[in-house]
């Protein structure tokens, strides 16, 4: 069963409860009101049974290998879906989909849903590792998804900069470019300021992309250390320890 198919059913079963529904009340009080409770736990007895399928039929629409369904399964992931872990890694997965009409529902969708802004600097990597692939349509495909992530994939910048510079294919030097311009960090001050933003996102990032700025930003570090003990979202604190880490043990050249 595929999205479509599931889409009808679950409104077979709204169409169904409505007419039976209607049928019932204009009989006797008693009788209508027990027939509607019998009605309504049978609606939901069906409605549960559907949704222990739900997870797994939207797992296999994303797998599908036609590029509208891949799509169309995205773009209708309901939010209660999405604190499914199975489902968000799918939506994960559908960044590096090998139709880009794809890979952007799935940045659109992960963006609303604040999830694409929780991504590690592990998962951009993950992500960013299609750009070592010999293939120059994946590598190509692979600067588009980072590109479509935004800011926040700015931890795969030294990998971009040098296909903008070195690869062999000029679509995928575009690409990189064009990924480049979309993901480079703010400037050193902006980024501090960002630190005591209202907004978790914000702080995340900032916190993050410090540690790309290099030496400069040794200053932040009392400031970050206090994120890792007081800021009330985990993701910062984790993206603030990262950073600390990376400050003070710079990866060689």
């Amino acid at each position: 069963m595929n999205v479509y198919a599931y889409t009808i059913i679950l409104g077979l079963l709204y169409i169904l409860t409505y007419i039976l529904t209607m049928l019932i009340v204009p009989y006797g009080c008693g009788h209508s009101v027990f027939a509607l409770g019998v009605l309504f736990i049978l609606f939901i007895l069906f409605h549960r049974m559907l949704d222990r399928w739900e997870v797994q039929v939207y797992i296999n629409s994303y797998k599908s290998k036609y590029w509208y369904l891949r799509r169309d399964a995205v773009l209708m992931s309901r939010t209660r879906l999405l604190n499914n872990e199975q489902v968000r890694e799918a939506l994960q997965n559908a960044l590096n989909d090998k139709d880009e009409r794809v890979v952007l529902a799935a940045a659109k969708v992960l963006k609303k849903t604040e999830i694409i802004y929780a991504l590690t600097s592990k998962d951009i990597s993950e992500i960013a590792s299609v750009l070592n692939n010999e293939n120059p349509d994946i590598r190509a495909r692979g600067c588009r998804t980072l590109m479509n992530i935004g800011p926040h994939s700015f931890s795969a910048l030294p990998a971009l900069k040098e296909l903008a510079v070195n690869d062999p294919d000029s679509t995928v030097r575009g690409y990189a470019k064009q990924a480049i311009a979309r993901i480079e960090p703010l400037p050193y001050d902006e980024l501090a300021k960002l630190l005591n933003d209202f907004n978790w996102i914000e702080r995340k990032y900032a916190a993050e992309a410090l540690g790309y700025i290099g030496p400069k930003a040794m200053h932040q570090i009392p400031k970050l250390r206090e994120m890792t003990a007081i800021d009330d979202s985990p993701q910062v604190r984790e993206s603030a320890k990262r950073t600390i880490s990376r400050l003070e043990n710079p990866p060689a050249d």
